[in-house]
């Protein structure tokens, strides 16, 4: 008797060597060659067809809802659509991963074979997705991170807030989950450490918080002679461009830009102006503006912070900030000082990138500095210093939540 397992129905396609035991398998193959798909979906305005009757079979479950598959872990209802989406649930529950790395020296495990195939491409380079728009040769590890690249080309961003009377959109789900979560209030990423309540939207948020416990600034500065670190990946990425010509160049314009506007309300100042600190064995801080300098009842410092200044260690600023009041302070200076730290490129609320016009900028900055300088300052304030256009993060400014930011400032910010 032939053995029952002999593949002897062989696809005669060109190229393809592909064989089976059973006629019916070697007819449904057939079809990745013809592009039959001779089973169709009868719902009501869909047109989706498949090549084997038990995708459509899989199918017709998203119409009706039907999840047969139940998960029998106790005090899970998980339920799928397919058994095989089942059995790859059930690993969450038993911790079987095995899906197993070969790469030399790499022990990763993977719950299903798809994870596997991408995490291997880390170690091969391959990202076999690539982008199709006219000039852009970005590629992919995963059709995922294509499909989402592609909307930066189309400007499609199919996920809509669907809370009352916002209209905001998102190229990606994440960042609607993120989004909606400024209408929930939800923080569910919750700091571990001992005695901290800190909780977040993101997850990385938290982990950005915790290098505040743990004091890590895992992102170094390689530029030679250059020992500075970072504990944001973006910070280091914005740091690099100090090291260029053109950052130069593109400071120097931001603040003329600056100057500009006080020269069109009629504000006087000091450019550049230099605090030397050899009294207290340092060198010297450069203001960008002391605005209204004869004024002898308040001292207001005007700061031109190109992307936030994260170019620089966040203790750089306050620890110069503090060698300024102290150099102030030995020379008879006793008038409240106010600083305003303004950004004029773009920053983020709660991850979210934001960008404002010139013309509302100009605006507000002129506003700060009028209420700075003609409204009463409180004694139990003697120094004042509010950021504009920086980071927030859960309503705070984005540098309360790093280590290296003095606590003896924190209670002088005011933001806008």
């Amino acid at each position: 008797m032939e053995s029952s397992d002999k593949k002897r129905y062989v696809c005669t396609s060109e190229g393809c060597s592909a064989s089976f035991a059973r006629s019916e398998h070697l007819k449904t193959h057939m079809r990745t060659h013809t592009g039959e798909r001779p089973y169709v979906c009868t719902a009501e305005g869909c047109n989706a067809s498949f090549a084997q009757s038990s995708n459509l079979a899989i199918h017709m479950r998203t119409h009706t809802g039907e999840k047969p598959y139940v998960c029998t872990a106790e005090g899970c209802s998980a339920s799928f659509t397919t058994s095989g989406s089942l059995a790859i649930h059930m690993r969450t529950h038993t911790g079987e991963r095995p899906y197993v790395c070969t790469a030399e020296g790499c022990s990763a495990s993977f719950t299903t074979s798809g994870h596997l195939a991408i995490h291997m491409r880390t170690h091969t380079g391959e990202k076999p997705y690539v982008c199709t728009a006219e000039g852009c040769s970005a590629s992919f590890t995963t059709s995922g991170h294509l499909a989402v690249h592609m909307r930066t080309h189309t400007g499609e961003k199919p996920y809509v807030c669907t809370a009352e009377g916002c209209s905001a959109s998102f190229a990606q789900s994440s960042n609607l989950a993120i989004h909606m979560r400024t209408h929930t209030g939800e923080k569910p990423y919750v700091c571990t450490a001992e005695g901290c309540s800190a909780s977040f939207a993101q997850s990385g948020h938290l982990a950005i918080h915790m290098r505040t416990h743990t004091g890590e600034r895992p992102y170094v500065c390689t530029a030679e002679g250059c020992s500075a670190s970072f504990a944001q990946s973006g910070h280091l990425a914005i740091h690099m461009r100090t090291h260029t010509a053109e950052y130069a160049i593109r400071r120097k314009k931001a603040e003329q830009t600056v100057a500009t506007l006080l020269d069109e309300l009629g504000i006087p100042y000091r450019r550049e102006y230099h605090v030397p600190f050899s009294e207290i064995g340092g060198t010297f801080a450069r203001i960008d503006f002391w605005l209204w300098p004869d004024d002898p009842t308040r001292t207001v410092f005007l700061e031109v912070d190109e992307e936030q200044h994260t170019h620089y260690p966040v203790e750089c600023d306050p620890s110069r900030l503090a060698k300024v009041i102290e150099v102030r302070t030995l020379g008879g200076r006793t008038d409240p000082l106010c600083v305003v730290r303004y950004n004029p490129d773009a920053f983020k609320v709660d991850g979210t990138t934001v960008r404002t016009s010139k013309k509302e900028r100009h605006a507000a900055l002129a506003e700060t500095l009028t209420t700075f300088h003609t409204h009463p300052i409180s004694a139990l304030l003697p120094v004042q210093i509010h950021y504009m256009y920086y980071n927030v993060l859960d309503k705070e400014p984005e540098v309360w939540y790093d280590a290296d930011f003095p606590d003896v400032f924190r209670d002088l910010v005011t933001f806008q």
